[in-house]
């Protein structure tokens, strides 16, 4: 028999309070801790993670949305895991009598994809506010890198001195000069014939300033329009009474809050995918 959804997180709390080597008590603690007043003892932790008691015919306490946050936060989990395993077998009974794959499960959850209801045209129309802030937030990623990149290009070595010349190349400017020549690669800086040349690979081997050129030219172009389309998304999240996320501080000047106070912008988090975005990637795809 297939267990029910409120059997489900009550399995995944425990699997992940047991992971972080935590008591019941110590969960309420924690709970205690963030959330002060809360009440989420021991013992209700105790009914919550019992789950159905056929014997005694006794049903253990349901979670309460908040609880399931509270409890997410104190086991450091992101909250749709404790909703939607990934560990087999990888299904959950999202209502009761329907069940379908965790990740599908994850995906509408998130707004991504319709695997659940039937009714694709309203549910798509519902979901595209969060659409819309996925979208902001690749587009926000793919500027921030190629405007960082066009920076990076033109910034001089270590030393201050070019290494076109005899100078032996910091480890700094090995890192540098590997990763733009990745870059380069991705742009079609090397050609069929370069393919099987140690050479162009080698980050002892500093660029030209020909090279750089380029990689700058190229990272400008992609830059400008990532930036197009960030500006048109921010616009249409305001035309459609949303409130952008504000942007990372270096190019907050590309879009100023609206002094409209009721439409003011909401900062984002410390760990967006803009600031969280490695200066160390190259990018998978061609924007």
């Amino acid at each position: 028999m297939t267990e029910s959804l409120g059997d489900t997180i009550a399995g995944q709390i425990r699997r992940y309070r047991k992971m972080r080597d935590l008591s019941i008590r110590e969960l309420a603690e924690e709970c205690e801790r963030i959330a002060p007043g809360t009440h989420l003892t021991a013992a209700s932790l105790t009914n919550i993670e019992r789950g159905q008691d056929g014997d005694a015919k006794r049903r253990r306490r349901d979670v309460t949305v908040e609880e399931l946050l509270l409890i997410a936060v104190a086991l450091q989990v992101p909250p749709v895991l404790l909703i939607a395993p990934l560990e087999l077998p990888g299904a959950v009974q999202v209502v009761p009598g329907q069940l379908a794959h965790s990740w599908n499960t994850i995906q509408w959850i998130s707004g991504r994809m319709n695997y659940v209801t039937n009714d694709y045209h309203e549910w798509f129309k519902a979901a595209e506010p969060l659409v819309l802030y996925q979208r902001h937030d690749d587009t926000v990623r793919s500027y921030v890198y190629w405007a960082d990149l066009a920076d990076d290009v033109e910034q001089p070595d270590d030393s201050g001195e070019s290494t076109d010349g005899d100078e032996v190349p910091t480890s700094a400017d090995r890192k540098r000069n590997g990763r733009l020549r990745r870059i380069g690669v991705w742009l079609g800086l090397m050609d069929d014939d370069d393919f099987y040349d140690d050479d162009w690979l080698d980050p002892e081997a500093p660029l030209t300033g020909e090279d750089r050129v380029y990689i700058q030219e190229n990272a400008r172009i992609h830059a400008a329009s990532a930036l197009a389309r960030l500006i048109e998304i921010r616009a249409t999240m305001r035309r459609s009474g949303l409130r952008p996320p504000i942007l990372p501080a270096k190019y907050r000047h590309l879009d100023p809050a609206p002094t409209d106070a009721s439409r003011a912008e909401r900062p984002i988090s410390p760990t967006s995918a803009a600031q969280a975005w490695s200066d160390e990637e190259v990018p998978r795809a061609r924007r």
